[in-house]
């Protein structure tokens, strides 16, 4: 990619371009939020030093030496604005970073090749949600390489990399003026000392200092000597250095030039040894294992009376506070809806369906109305139209707090290319936590699109992920080395989300397959990874999933197995007649219409006989998902019916 760095000079900054660099992306320029320009200060002055939880500002009169030792343009602009960002709306006029949405701009205009940012941020969701927000605005991607490191491992390698950072400003007990000027190497034992005293954190993120970066292997011009410094004392027990003179010197021709191996320590990126070590990876008995993918089956014809089999609605039983929807594709949105079609419904492209189907869902369910949207399944009859489809739904969904969403291919009926099947929760009792990290990094797999990794309801009681691909989080790409790798990243992606949701408790996961890979083996190999009973694992062989991945995985979870209650009715056999034999009256289930979710063998069944035979208000609660295998922990099954009903304790 071609990337423009967000830098302040300081080591995070810095670093992030090293891993850019590292990693074969091209840094094309740099840009700058600098606080307005004052006169020469006395040593009593504050000096021009904002408070910004979003960006740094001390030290900004030495960022045009850092460019010029980067050897790549600069474009700054003052910073004017203030904290009033809205996270309901994603933007305010006078919120700070509007300041880095018209300098993004103005560098988009002189490097209209520019298609991604650097951004330093570690920890502050503050700094990367409004990164984010600008960058989605302005079509660009987010790099940001360092979120969530633990800091005593980053700590540790920015210093190997040979970034000499040093400090200039200090904001917490334990430092002081007399700590300003000295590098990252020579403090790091002091750090660790104040870490195991009172939990300092050792790369600053509680805001206990700054540092502006001096040398490292990206400074192909000359390394920076600040020259003339003073101390400006800010406030109470906060000190910052100011440099009036900053200069070039030229380097010591002992320091190595070859890029590969000053950053030796970066290598552990080269392959997965770095995500090995974060997260082991476990052996499967089946480990060279794989079968044939079952050959495309036929759909069946449409009919006339399917088109009216069960109508789009989305209800919820007596017992539950969480509402979930039938099947939705143009077959079953009302006819009588004002948002007739342009053309007739059999001759509607995939984008008109999806068109026409999610204006009628956001026309009714969406969260403008009584409802808020939390969970979306998209399934289509052709993976090769994910791009088009994703880029209509990018219209009908938030960009704020999108909902969860897994995307999958199955053998949709003919007629129908797009169906959805929605989860949602009446706004007025929705308590909603939702984690949308769109930022490209080590972290886990990001969701650049709309919808989020994960949606936490209910007081922090039952949290719902979208459908993981097994994707190598800093290049979003699929390893080549089979099922198995595909599978363990998935789920170190799923364990990141929902560690960092404190929701680690799984009661029932999905795993979607495709191509060569072998069901019971990955459903036996997943439970593994997330310490079930293979039970809790609903395995489903589909035509393809996105990307061409072979393993896709949701996980619906809670902090504690005692948190929620979910009843989840499993119902398995060979025909319908054996799985209504299982909702008889007598225990209520008909009465209370809880919304079901049938998968069904396709190369067993057609889905118009099985909507014949259910009764009434079952067929009109229910979604249909055709599947070509399916299981449920090891035992492999044609046709299941879940009934869900959502319980809290």
């Amino acid at each position: 990619m071609k990337v423009v760095g967000l830098i302040s000079g300081g080591k995070d900054s810095i670093f992030n371009l090293h891993l850019c660099k590292y990693l074969g992306h091209d840094v094309v320029c740099v840009a700058n939020l600098h606080p307005p320009i004052t006169p020469p200060l006395t040593h009593e002055d504050t000096g021009d030093e904002m408070d910004s939880y979003m960006y740094q500002t001390v030290g900004h009169e030495v960022v045009p030496v850092v460019a010029e030792a980067l050897g790549v343009p600069l474009y700054k602009q003052v910073e004017t604005n203030d904290l009033v960002y809205h996270h309901e709306t994603g933007r305010d006029d006078e919120d700070e970073v509007e300041d880095l949405y018209d300098l993004l701009v103005t560098v988009k205009r002189a490097h209209p090749e520019v298609n991604a940012v650097s951004c330093g941020a570690i920890f502050s969701d503050y700094q990367r949600l409004r990164v984010e927000n600008v960058c989605q605005r302005l079509g660009l991607m987010v790099l940001a390489f360092m979120w969530r490191l633990p800091q005593d491992r980053l700590l540790n390698w920015m210093i190997d990399t040979g970034i000499e950072a040093r400090l200039v400003k200090v904001a917490c007990m334990g430092l002081d003026e007399r700590h300003l000027g000295q590098t990252l190497s020579q403090l790091k034992p002091y750090f660790t000392k104040l870490h195991n005293q009172f939990g300092f954190h050792v790369c600053g993120e509680g805001g206990e200092y700054e540092t502006l970066t001096t040398d490292c292997p990206l400074y192909i011009n000359g390394r920076i000597e600040l020259g003339d410094t003073r101390v400006v004392k800010h406030s109470a027990d906060v000190y910052y250095l100011q440099s009036s003179n900053p200069h070039l010197e030229p380097k010591n021709d002992a320091i190595t030039t070859d890029w590969k191996k000053a950053c030796k320590s970066l290598s552990v990126l080269d392959g997965l040894e770095y995500y090995e070590q974060d997260y082991p990876r476990l052996e499967d008995e089946h480990e060279h294992f794989t079968m044939q993918a079952p050959v495309s089956t036929q759909c069946y014809e449409n009919t006339a009376s399917h088109q009216h089999a069960a109508t789009a609605c989305l209800r919820t039983s007596s017992t539950t506070s969480v509402a979930m929807s039938n099947s939705i594709d143009v077959l079953s949105v009302p006819p009588t809806t004002t948002l007739e079609p342009s053309c007739e419904i059999t001759n509607m492209d995939v984008i008109q369906q999806c068109r026409y189907v999610l204006e009628y869902i956001t026309a009714t369910l969406a969260p403008s109305s009584e409802y808020e949207i939390l969970y979306v399944e998209v399934q289509v009859s052709d993976m090769s139209s994910f791009a088009a489809v994703n880029e209509e739904y990018c219209k009908h969904f938030p960009a704020v707090n999108p909902p969860t969403r897994y995307c999958i291919q199955t053998d949709l009926p003919q007629g129908i290319l797009i169906r959805f099947r929605i989860l949602a929760i009446p706004s007025a009792q929705a308590v909603v936590n939702t984690l949308h990290v769109q930022s490209i990094s080590t972290w886990a797999m990001s969701c650049i699109g709309p919808y989020s990794q994960a949606k936490r309801f209910d007081n922090g009681g039952l949290l719902m992920t979208a459908g993981v691909l097994g994707l190598i989080p800093h290049t979003m790409s699929l390893p080549t080395t089979g099922w198995q790798y595909e599978l363990w990243l998935a789920m170190r992606s799923l364990h990141k989300i929902t560690n960092l949701m404190s929701s680690e408790y799984t009661v029932l996961a999905t795993l979607f397959i495709a191509g060569r890979t072998p069901l019971i083996p990955a459903v036996q190999l997943a439970a593994k990874y997330l310490n079930v009973d293979p039970s809790s694992i609903m395995g489903l062989r589909l035509p393809a999933l996105p990307k061409g991945a072979s393993v896709e995985v949701s996980l619906i979870n809670t902090a504690h197995s005692t948190d929620a209650a979910i009843n989840v009715s499993v119902y398995v056999g060979e025909s319908v007649e054996y799985l209504l034999d299982g909702l008889a009256p007598s225990n209520g289930a008909l009465s209370q219409c809880t919304p079901s979710l049938i998968y069904y063998d396709v190369t067993r069944y057609e889905e118009l006989d099985i909507y014949d035979q259910l009764p009434t208000d079952i067929r009109n609660s229910t979604a249909m998902i055709p599947v070509r295998e399916a299981c449920i922990g090891t035992a492999r099954h044609s046709l299941v019916m879940f009934r869900n009903d959502i319980r809290y304790c």
